[in-house]
């Protein structure tokens, strides 16, 4: 082998060993690229998903969900931002809030309560209230729904007020409270039920607002389960077709929202209560008026059944007096008969004796007369 052949033989390999690094080098790089694509399709998909974690209707990122080659659809769920507005709305014009326990101050009815605030350990600041103070108290089981409650969960349990005696014991967390009004025995007997129950009690500064959403998405079968005997069949109704799209001329015009969306109408509990507060007040006179009416219809009944029985009495006495005048009555008719029979069989001959007395009389007076006329011829003549 000559000269040139070596030359051209070392050249060709070391050609090959280039193309041979480069073809390593090129096959390296392919498999970086499809890691790439790989990761940047990751990627994607991860920005997509957090930006509908940040907000669940943005319209790009649910695109780019779909648009990935192996597309994602979007998680049917709120992101941050509803949550946060979600939060926002619920906490709105809330106010504070106790969540505690509460006993009879004493073993008598209508004894105050002592509300004793179950502490925060993350926050153990001291209580901070006022007497007089309004509060709107609420059950609070632990889990809605739970059997072993004596009581269906989140009652309503009234309106009270805070007292000044015995005082706010801020560092111990206490305060005593009455009901603000009468109670009525259903609400006296609820509020004994949640005493006996043990349950945690809930006090709102503010009285809860009624919202959308709350119940969006519930079904009636799940609104009657959680929430056993609250609504009726109506409410179950409109909060099914809460927040489902509106269909003209089928639902009222005033439902249909900004959105093209079915809004129930929203109870002001303020005013319901309030509403109710008084209308029960007037029940209550009126039914205190309808029970002494009643009163006075039992005793004007009562002397109505006196006088019913005297009568009756007197009409016994009458008739026992009708009966003694109906026999007197036949012993004087039966006298009656006797002498108008012995009267008949005397009245002939008194007629007989009564003519000749007449013809008697008559004839007295002819001679009287002729004695008369004879007198009176004698003294005239001489």
């Amino acid at each position: 082998m000559n000269l040139a052949s070596k030359i051209i033989l070392g050249f060709l390999i070391v050609v090959a060993l280039v193309f041979f690094y480069l073809a390593m080098y090129a096959q390296d790089l392919h498999g970086w690229q499809r890691a790439a694509q790989t990761m940047k399709i990751n990627l994607d998909r991860t920005n997509a998903e957090n930006a509908l974690l940040r907000n669940s209707d943005d319209a790009n990122a649910s695109d780019a969900l779909k648009l990935l080659p192996q597309p994602v659809t979007a998680p049917d769920r709120r992101g941050r931002k509803q949550l946060r507005g979600d939060l926002s709305r619920i906490v709105v014009d809330r106010g504070r809030m106790w969540l505690g326990n509460a006993v009879p101050a004493a073993n008598a009815p209508g004894a105050p309560l002592i509300f004793t605030i179950q502490a925060d350990p993350a926050k153990p600041t001291p209580l901070s209230m006022e007497p007089k103070m309004s509060l709107f108290v609420f059950e609070y089981p632990p889990v809605a729904g739970d059997a072993a409650n004596n009581a269906p969960p989140g009652r309503y349990l009234g309106e009270f007020t805070v007292l000044d005696n015995p005082p706010v014991d801020p560092a111990g967390g206490k305060f005593t409270m009455a009901p603000a009004r009468s109670m009525s025995p259903r609400e006296q007997q609820r509020l004994t039920e949640a005493i006996q129950s043990g349950m945690p009690w809930i006090a709102y500064e503010n009285l809860p607002h009624d919202q959308y959403g709350v119940f969006e998405g519930m079904t009636g079968e799940q609104l009657e389960t959680q929430f056993p005997g609250v609504f009726t069949a109506e409410q179950k109704a409109e909060m099914e077709l809460d927040g489902q799209p509106f269909e003209s001329g089928k639902h009222p015009a005033d439902r249909q929202d900004a959105n093209g969306k079915y809004r129930r109408p929203l109870t002001d509990f303020g005013h319901a209560l309030q509403t109710m507060y008084r209308v029960r007040s007037l029940l209550t006179a009126e039914i205190a008026a309808w029970q002494k009416d009643l009163e006075y219809m039992k005793f004007a009944n009562e002397d109505v059944q006196k006088q019913i029985t005297y009568r009756k009495d007197e009409i016994n006495l009458l008739q026992e007096e009708l009966a003694r005048t109906e026999a007197e009555t036949k012993l004087v008719q039966d006298h009656l008969k006797a002498v108008e029979a012995k009267l008949a069989s005397v009245r002939t001959p008194a007629d007989r004796s009564g003519q000749d007395n007449r013809r008697l009389v008559a004839q007295l007076a002819d001679k009287q007369r002729q004695a008369l006329t004879a007198l009176e011829s004698a003294q005239a003549s001489p």
